[in-house]
Order: structure tokens, then C-alpha cells, then sequence
């Protein structure tokens, strides 16, 4: 034990001076013990060296030091590596390419985010769509831009920006969906996450009341919004009969191992888009969802479901194809699967990518925060014991009777979990709101009862109950000014739907 603390005492980053040896004098030991300790002493890091003598009271001297040279030889290793620049010849000549990421400004409309990236990928013929990645996601219908960024060979990555010079912008879709694409810059690979927030510009038109820009912006510039998730994550609000299937649902049914459940919810999906019932009439789609049933015991021949979502325009960016494919593959696997059994769990495991496997689950920890901040909101604006806030690690922390007392934070500093792992959860009354959807106290350790590892590792979160607008212009547009345009920012993560209901009242 303690020999990492070594490690970080001798082997530290090649940008710190050389440190000085270490001598550990240790009590009688046998032999047996001192070549342990030697030999643990050799594995910890290839820059170390050690020596073992016995003084005349027979007490083993340790001598710890780090070989110079082996070390002024990876410092000199580091330093090239961080001054060279990656260099591709083409056509003769050398391009420099400082970082191994090309960053393209990405502007869509009605695309939905997988969908985007598997367009890019057929327009430009890259073989992996993880090869693709960007800092969150946009809405489906809206005019967004991001940033994107193409992580391939460096010669292939060198041809979409010539393409793209050559062109201005490089325009790829299909159907209602559009996207253009604009290289702008080398950088580091793009993760979920990496942004401040976003800046929207909304129209609401023909609005009705009174509704004044001054109030709306006096008000909710002041009190804030309930940072709730908004209907693009969880859907519409309603029982399944007249609303459908959403996320949310789906991946509680994942998350309790009702996986053929979870299949049926997903092919029926949603019944209402846009305000209209979408289930009748006979498009590809609803040809293919009239096999499935709210009740999973009705038998159901997956077989045909598979034939008829093919028929669907893009079926293979669809995730009812990818479980449904897959749960084809598994039966016609005669080596492995020789009496053709159904596996619905692994169906889901390996269907779909791990973005749209994750999706479904985040969406049922969506509604579960939103659940309990209803309930944190219902006892008021005032900060309570057992509250939850962040450290400076960002790290949970209950909020004792001393916080309260001194006025230490507010309601602007409270956070709720989003359940998952290394998550604490309120110790109050909000706790019970937890325990009731998740079933029980157990339940709120997240991977209990689950049908599959794949979720004791799906990470847990805090979410501000409340979030402050930021940039807010509120004005009338129109011939009649019968128009509300609002202009405003958001830290990541925020609805601009939620923050349009509050203003809106």
C-alpha cells in the first residue's frame, strides 16, 4: 500500500525538475518479504530504480531513485511529440495538420441528430459513425448550427476540406431533412458536454393576451425557470393509449429487464407528432406497427416486422430496425443459438450503438428528475435540510441546519440527482419521490434488479433546479406586433421549451 504515492513522488510529468532519491529504512523483515517488496518496487514504473541493504541492527535500508537518463530521454521524447505536427503528402506537396481532428460548422433543419451523422457518413463515405462527434444535441426541427468534428485518416479528412473550399458548402440530406456542412478549423476530438450553452433566437407567433416584453423579461429574468427536461427528451405527456411511446418509457422497461416489453413500446412509438394522430392510414410505418400491441403477450411474428420496416425510406437509421435485425440474426445463428430462441436483451445490446442505447436510458432518468423536482418545488423557493449542493469538485453535499441558519446558499445553488452511479440523493422529503418511481431504497443504487450489467456503469448526475436566462431580449415583431421574438442564451443542457412555458406563464 502507499506505492502509487511513490510513483507520484519520483515519476512526476516531464515538465518537473528531476526529484531527489528517497532512502526508507524498514523494521526486520525475512527474506521472503524483502523480494516481495522488490519485486513491487520494480513493476511501479520503468523510471524508477532501487537498492536494498541491511544495516548492522538488521533493519533492510530501501534506496528509491529515478534512472536520469531513461528520464531525460522521455522528456526529450514528450517535447518532439508536442512540437511535431502531423504532416500528409499529397500530390507531392506537404500539408501540415496541427491536430488530428478537422471542425466543421454544421447547420441543419429538420434532421434528428443520429440521423445527421449517418448522412454525413454515407456523403463522404466514412466507415464509422463514431468517427463523428459533437458537443450535444440540436433540436429536429429547428434551423441549428454546431460544430462537428471528423476524426479519419488525415488524407481522407484533407479531401472533405477541399471538397467543401472548392464547393463553399457542401449540401447532403435526403428527404424533408437537410444539412450543410462548412469546415472552419483543425482541433481536439468534440465529447458530449463540450460547450457553455447554446443561443436561441425564437418566433412565437400570433400570440394571444397581454403578454408584455417588459414583464416577461422582469420576471423570469428574476426568478428563473424549473430547468424541467423538456418534451423533445421525454415526449408528450399522456397515457401510452393516447400519446404513445416515448423514451422514457422504453428504458424503464430496459432498465427493469422487461426487454420484450421494451421492443413492443419502442415499434408502436409515438401516437401523436406534431399535435396530429400519426397511427392510422397505411404508410410503411404504420403497416409496421400495426403487428405490435400495448399488451406484449399478444404473439407477434418479428420475422414480418423485420420485412416490413425495410419497407420504410432509411429503415436502417432507425433503431426498430436495429433490435429487430439483430433479434433476426441471433435466431438464424445456428452455431450458438441451435434451438432459434428469441434473446430480446442482447437484441438491444448489440442492435443499437451506444449513443441510442444510452439515449433510451437517459430518457427515463430525465422523467425521474423531473419527477422530483415537481416534488422539491411543491415545498417552495425556501433552502431546506437536506437539500443537495456542490462543492468546489462539483462534488454532492447535504446542506446541514448551519447552512440554513447562515443564509449560505440559496435555491439557485440547489441540485437533484439524475440517478445513476457516485450520485448522493436529498435527505429529505424529495427522497421519497425517488424511492416511489424507482420501487424501492434499493432501487435508488440504479443497476439493482437490472437484467444486465451494461447499467452499473451508466453514470449519475446533478441537474440546478433552477436556471437564470441569460441575454434576454424580448420584443414584438410583425405588421401587427402580433409576434413574440425572443432572444437569449442558455447554459448546456437547458429547454428552451421550459423556459418559454415559464415566461409565457
Amino acid at each position: 500500500d502507499g506505492s502509487q504515492g511513490v510513483v507520484d513522488i519520483l515519476a512526476p510529468s516531464f515538465s518537473e525538475p528531476i526529484p531527489s532519491q528517497i532512502t526508507c529504512v524498514l523494521p526486520k523483515i525475512d527474506n521472503n518479504i524483502k523480494r516481495h517488496l522488490s519485486k513491487s518496487l520494480n513493476n511501479l514504473s520503468k523510471l524508477l530504480r532501487n537498492s536494498t541493504s541491511k544495516d548492522e541492527e538488521g533493519n533492510w535500508r530501501v534506496k528509491l531513485w529515478v534512472d536520469e537518463d531513461k528520464w531525460l530521454q522521455g522528456k526529450e521524447k514528450a517535447e518532439n511529440k508536442a512540437r511535431k505536427k502531423k504532416v500528409v503528402k499529397e500530390k507531392g506537396e506537404a500539408v501540415e495538420i496541427t491536430s488530428p481532428s478537422l471542425i466543421c460548422l454544421v447547420t441543419k433543419i429538420h434532421l434528428e441528430h443520429h440521423n445527421m451523422f449517418k448522412t454525413l457518413q454515407k456523403k463522404f463515405n466514412i466507415p464509422e459513425v463514431d468517427s463523428m462527434s459533437a458537443a450535444g444535441m440540436k433540436d429536429t426541427h429547428a434551423i441549428t448550427n454546431q460544430f462537428v468534428s471528423f476524426k479519419i485518416h488525415q488524407k481522407r479528412l484533407l479531401e472533405i476540406r477541399d471538397e467543401a473550399n472548392k464547393n463553399a458548402e457542401i449540401r447532403c440530406g435526403f428527404g424533408k431533412g437537410r444539412c450543410w456542412i462548412k469546415p472552419v478549423a483543425w482541433g481536439r476530438k468534440l465529447d458530449i458536454g463540450d460547450l457553455k450553452g447554446n443561443r436561441f433566437s425564437i418566433v412565437l407567433r400570433d400570440v394571444v393576451g397581454s403578454a408584455k416584453a417588459e414583464e416577461i423579461n422582469a420576471r423570469v429574468g428574476t426568478n428563473g425557470f424549473v430547468n424541467y427536461y423538456g418534451e423533445q427528451r421525454l415526449g408528450l405527456a399522456g397515457e401510452p393509449e393516447d400519446v404513445g411511446y416515448s423514451s422514457w418509457r422504453i428504458g424503464k422497461e430496459m432498465m427493469l429487464g422487461n426487454w420484450k416489453r421494451a421492443l413492443h413500446f419502442m415499434c408502436i412509438g409515438r401516437r401523436v407528432i406534431n399535435g396530429e394522430r400519426v397511427d392510422h392510414g397505411k404508410s410503411p410505418w404504420n403497416m409496421f406497427r400495426s403487428l405490435f400491441h400495448d399488451d406484449e403477450s399478444v404473439e407477434v411474428d418479428y420475422a414480418e416486422a423485420l420485412r416490413r420496416v425495410k419497407a420504410v425510406p432509411g429503415c436502417n437509421n432507425q433503431p426498430e430496425w436495429m433490435v429487430l435485425n439483430q433479434l433476426e440474426s441471433i435466431r438464424r445463428d445456428v452455431k450458438n443459438n441451435p434451438e432459434g430462441k428469441l434473446n430480446f436483451a442482447d437484441a438491444f445490446v448489440k442492435g443499437l450503438n451506444y449513443a441510442q442505447f444510452n439515449l433510451l436510458i437517459r430518457g427515463y432518468q430525465s422523467y425521474l428528475w423531473n419527477s422530483a423536482a415537481s416534488a422539491r418545488m411543491a415545498l417552495g423557493r425556501d433552502l431546506l435540510v437536506g437539500d443537495i449542493v456542490l462543492d468546489a469538485d462539483g462534488k454532492g453535499q447535504h446542506v446541514s441546519q448551519e447552512d440554513v441558519d447562515a443564509k449560505r446558499y440559496s435555491i439557485f445553488d440547489v441540485v437533484l440527482p439524475i440517478p445513476g452511479t457516485n450520485i448522493i440523493y436529498p435527505e429529505n422529503s424529495v427522497r421519497g419521490d425517488y424511492v416511489n418511481n424507482l420501487g424501492s431504497e434499493e432501487g435508488l443504487l440504479w443497476n439493482k434488479g437490472s437484467a444486465t450489467s451494461q447499467f452499473q456503469y451508466m453514470k449519475g448526475g446533478y441537474r440546478s433546479v433552477l436556471e437564470r436566462v441569460q441575454d434576454l431580449k424580448v420584443s414584438r415583431t410583425g405588421n401587427h406586433l402580433e409576434h413574440l421574438q425572443f432572444d437569449f442564451f442558455l447554459p448546456k443542457g437547458c429547454f428552451a421549451t421550459m423556459f418559454l412555458r415559464e415566461a409565457l406563464g
